[in-house]
């Protein structure tokens, strides 16, 4: 028998169901990128009112491991300046 996956949203929360065993996790907004460094860099200022209202509306925001990656290639490239350093 092979393993599924089922995602179905309640309530907030996603609920994962895999085989017989059921994994509640909060939904959260994974910020892109370009949106992070935006955010990091100049507050809301740059960003949309709609990301804005989407963000403040949800307690669980996060960046994937490779946006931490590319926001590090772009400190080393001299093409973004952080007020704390990365390495």
């Amino acid at each position: 028998m092979k393993p599924s996956m089922i995602m179905e949203p309640l309530n907030g929360w996603v609920t994962v169901s895999i085989t017989r065993r059921r994994l509640e996790l909060p939904k959260m907004i994974l910020l892109d990128t370009h949106i992070w460094v935006k955010w990091i860099v100049n507050g809301n200022l740059d960003l949309s009112e709609t990301i804005v209202k989407a963000m403040s509306l949800d307690s669980h925001l996060a960046v994937s491991a490779i946006s931490c990656f590319e926001v590090s290639l772009l400190v080393k490239r001299g093409k973004l300046k952080l007020l704390l350093s990365v390495g």
